[in-house]
This record gives structure tokens, C-alpha cells and sequence, in this order.
């Protein structure tokens, strides 16, 4: 059955109310196609935010095994004072919970509830882990997200990701005033916040900048993995996907027309428009009835 939205109007000499059920608008494509739900100005975010979680989480591994193969060096490199600053537990002690490698339902949750408490925009998901990725390279491994470490790298990255991508992004005090409402990001204060701010632009060389192709190289990275894993449908329910042979009926009438362009004569591209045409010297640019000439409607239809 299909889901009614109920409208109140207000009409009426006694301007009595009455409750209207609408239908919902089913968006449909125009050309017959599929409709592709997840773009790179508008992906799936709870997909996106659980693969970057992912490929965060395969860094922290990576680091912990690090450290077990060389036991006497800290992941953290405990003599550089830098690198100090990215210890969650900055008391000195380290409790036995910090010591162990989060699982991945922790970053996610961590991730979700700083994300929707700091209403940050969509783009700063994928801009966050490649400001990871560029602590670690600018750093030479120094500066790498582990057992002890990965919450104040995510919390810091996620922040420089807001105010460098973000129209209207938060201040620091608005930061810790969200942060200070749940218990798993409590610890980041003003003043940890100003800390760890310093800290990854030093590492970074204050260059933040990233282009736009390296946004887009990551952004397809990361659908590649959720297409592999099957988070991410571009199907929604009730739909079919187009099969290899209606992609080629698809893409017939579009390759005929290129096809025929290309035997035909080139256009004289040395033609140069210098002074008023009138009508007779518009007669050389009118297209001649014999060329050959495509509609739209011919482009788009398919052959069932």
C-alpha cells in the first residue's frame, strides 16, 4: 500500500480544518536510466562514514603491529614532544581500556556522534581521513593513529577538515562546548582542542590545501570499497538495474551519430566573424538539407 502524507488546509467560510491525504511523489529518471542515488557532491553518509572508519581503523592496526615487532619504540615515539601531544590520556598513566584496539562499531560511534553534534558538512567525511593520511606521510610514520592515539588524531583531523572545507564552519570553543555533552568526547576541552589544532598544523607544514583531484581519487577509492562490500546500492527497492545489453542499446544510437560525424566534412574552424552578417551571408551557415541532423528524443531512446 502505498505511504499517504496527511496536508491540513484551512478553508472555509467558518475556516474549518481538513485533513488531506496526499500520495508521495515517486522521483523517476527522464531518460529511462537508472537512478544513480550516491554522487560525489552527495554520497550515502552513514556508508561513507563506516568504510572511512574502516580504512581508519586498518591504520591503527597496522600501527599496533608495528609496535609489538618493535616493542622498545612507542608508536608515538614517547622522546618527540609532537608526537606527545596526539596521547588521548595526556595524565600520564595510561588505563588498560586506552591500550587496546578499538573495534570498529567504537569508531564508528565516535565518528557519528562528533559528526552530527558539530553539524559538519558532508564533503569533510572523505577530507578528514585524507588529512590522516597526510599526518602519517608528512610526518614519515611519526605521527600515526594507534591504540593510544587514534581518538585525539580522528577528533583534531575531523575539526581542520570542518574549517578548511565548511562555509560556515564552528569555532573551537563551539567544538568543546558539543564535545563536553558526551562522555566519549569529554576529554576534548578549549584548551586541548587549541593543543591539538597547533600541533597537526605543524606537522602539516600549515599546508591544508588539497586539490581537487586528490578529493576525487579518494572519493572513488571509497565507492569502489562499498560497492565491493555491498554497503553501498545504487538500486533502490522495487528498481532494476540496466544489463550489458540494454547498456548497449543505450549507448547505439549516441556511437551511430559520432560514428557519422566523423566521416563527414570538418567545419571551417578558420572562419573568423569580423563584421555584421546579413541575411544572405547567414545562408552559408544554415545547415543544408541533406546533412544529417539528430534529435534529442533519438539519443535517449532505447531499443526494448
Amino acid at each position: 500500500a502505498p505511504i499517504l502524507n496527511e496536508n491540513v488546509r484551512i478553508g472555509g467560510e467558518d475556516n474549518c480544518i481538513s485533513v488531506v491525504q496526499v500520495k508521495n511523489h515517486v522521483r523517476r529518471n527522464t531518460g529511462g536510466t537508472i537512478y544513480v542515488k550516491s554522487t560525489m557532491t552527495n554520497p550515502d553518509i552513514k556508508a561513507t562514514i563506516k568504510c572511512v572508519c574502516g580504512v581508519y581503523r586498518a591504520h591503527i592496526l597496522q600501527a599496533a603491529g608495528k609496535s609489538a615487532a618493535n616493542s622498545p619504540n612507542s608508536v608515538c615515539h614517547a622522546k618527540d614532544e609532537l608526537a606527545q601531544v596526539f596521547i588521548d590520556d595526556q595524565s600520564g598513566h595510561t588505563p588498560k581500556d586506552l591500550s587496546e584496539v578499538p573495534s570498529l562499531d567504537q569508531v564508528i560511534t565516535f565518528y557519528e556522534n562528533f559528526y552530527e553534534r558539530s553539524q559538519m558538512e558532508i564533503d569533510t567525511i572523505i577530507m578528514s581521513l585524507i588529512y590522516v593520511e597526510k599526518l602519517i606521510k608528512e610526518t614519515n610514520g611519526l605521527v600515526v593513529p594507534g591504540a593510544e592515539t587514534w581518538k585525539s588524531i580522528l577528533f583534531s583531523c575531523m575539526v581542520l577538515a570542518s574549517k578548511v572545507w565548511d562555509d560556515l564552519s564552528m569555532w573551537n570553543v563551539d567544538f568543546s562546548n558539543v564535545s563536553r555533552r558526551h562522555l566519549m568526547l569529554a576529554p576534548f576541552t578549549l584548551r586541548r582542542i587549541n593543543e591539538l589544532e597547533l600541533a597537526v598544523l605543524k606537522c602539516l607544514n600549515f599546508i591544508v590545501r588539497v586539490p581537487a583531484s586528490e578529493y576525487a581519487k579518494y572519493y572513488f577509492l571509497i565507492r569502489c570499497m562499498l560497492m565491493k562490500s555491498g554497503d553501498l546500492n545504487e538500486v533502490g527497492d522495487g528498481e532494476k538495474g540496466l544489463d550489458m545489453e540494454e547498456l548497449k542499446n543505450l549507448e547505439a544510437p549516441s556511437s551511430n551519430y559520432q560514428a557519422a560525424g566523423a566521416s563527414s566534412t570538418p567545419p571551417n574552424t578558420n572562419a573568423r566573424r569580423s563584421r555584421s552578417l546579413n541575411d544572405h551571408d547567414f545562408d552559408a551557415f544554415r545547415p543544408r538539407k541533406n546533412e544529417t541532423s539528430v534529435a534529442l528524443e533519438q539519443l535517449v531512446t532505447m531499443n526494448r
